[in-house]
């Protein structure tokens, strides 16, 4: 798991520091780099899980090709 996805400890003074921008860093960074799985094909159906929880809301959309579900 990459290093900004661990939870840091709550601050109740939060001040945005070089620790801070270190993650935002490392997280523009991993965005950036995300490899596309599946590129969309003109006319194909996709399909979008949706889960949600009192903490989040998490989406990922998919194509079927093959029986397989592959993220886009």
């Amino acid at each position: 798991m990459p290093a900004f996805l661990s939870r840091p400890a709550r601050r109740a003074n939060f001040v945005w520091d070089a620790e801070a921008d270190e993650a935002l860093q490392a997280l523009k960074s991993y965005l950036a780099h995300l490899s596309k799985i599946a590129s969309a094909l003109p006319g194909e159906t996709f399909l979008l899980y949706l889960v949600i929880s009192e903490q989040a809301v998490s989406t990922v959309l998919v194509v079927e090709r093959a029986k397989e579900q592959i993220p886009v």
